[in-house]
């Protein structure tokens, strides 16, 4: 009999990087992927990611959620852009502790431009 497999949860499943895992994902069919998107799990809740992580039980996290809306969003709101990222990734980091995750890779989610 073969052991479970290992499970890996990919927030922002629907995403740039996301997608691009899901793209990849038949290339390790050793594990489990879980992914999940904002409109099932809004990860600016506490709740919510309480909730995903109790549920799905992952080995490993691979985050890859953020808010993001290119140049304009992040000139006009930038406090709006880094208090919903920082809420993300703070409880997305502190539940991968809680429930003992192996392994967690959180993606960057501010941009750069360069001085006018």
């Amino acid at each position: 009999m073969s052991a479970p497999k290992k499970k890996i949860l990919v927030t922002g499943g629907a995403g740039l990087v996301g997608s691009a895992i899901k793209l990849v994902e038949k290339q390790y069919p050793q594990y489990d992927f879980v992914f999940t998107t904002r409109q099932e799990h809004d990860l600016t809740k506490e709740a919510d990611v309480a909730s995903l992580f109790e549920t799905t039980k992952p080995d490993y996290v691979i985050h890859t959620a953020a808010r993001v809306g290119g140049i304009g969003r992040n000139l006009n709101s930038p406090a709006q852009q880094f208090y919903n990222n920082i809420l993300m990734n703070t409880y997305v980091i502190h539940y991968a502790h809680l429930h003992s995750v192996n392994k967690l890779i959180a993606f960057s989610s501010v941009c750069a431009f360069p001085a006018a």
